[in-house]
């Protein structure tokens, strides 16, 4: 997960630099190139944001966190439309600038659309999968998300996964369990 927060925050940060290829000094010491196109500028920041929009949206899938499916949509939809841009740029021009961004957004939209298909199900079959207990609590909880009796029953199920005996049994007496 921190590994995916970082690699959001720097290609949300640093994408133009990156992907033309800047030395980060060049800019502490005010030399940035001037040569540089607009439309690539553009490209490689709309390329940044598209990588650390699917980033984002992997952590929030994972976390079953309310988003992550509309990140992911979002992300892997930027970054299929930057690889058509990228394919043709590339075809007529042969820059290595193209290949770069076309390597980065291909994987970046696989991963996103392969997640995005993913059910929290799934997720969280694999996550839990040694506290079938838990997973069975999640499924009911899904067929009646409006009943407490189930909400408690999951969260009880968590509980017992992450506390010890002792903290178990001071939260089920405390709750009247």
């Amino acid at each position: 997960m921190a590994l995916t927060l970082l690699l959001a925050c720097f290609y949300f940060a640093l994408s133009v630099l990156l992907f033309n290829k800047i030395k980060f000094r060049d800019i502490i010491e005010n030399k940035f190139p001037q040569d540089t196109p607009v439309f690539r500028i553009a490209l490689s920041v709309v390329t940044g944001l598209a990588i650390s929009i699917i980033c984002t949206g992997i952590i929030f899938k994972l976390l079953s966190l309310v988003g992550g499916e509309q990140m992911l949509t979002i992300g892997a939809g930027l970054s299929i439309i930057i690889t058509l841009i990228s394919i043709f740029n590339y075809i007529q021009s042969k820059e290595s600038y193209y290949s770069s961004i076309l390597i980065r957004t291909i994987i970046f939209a696989v991963l996103g659309v392969f997640l995005r298909l993913t059910t929290n199900l799934d997720i969280i079959k694999y996550q839990y999968r040694n506290h079938p207990d838990y997973i069975q609590a999640y499924i009911n909880l899904e067929k009646d998300p409006m009943n407490e009796g189930l909400r408690k029953k999951l969260q009880l199920e968590r509980y017992r996964i992450f506390l010890s005996e002792e903290e178990l049994k001071i939260y089920k007496k405390k709750n009247g369990l």
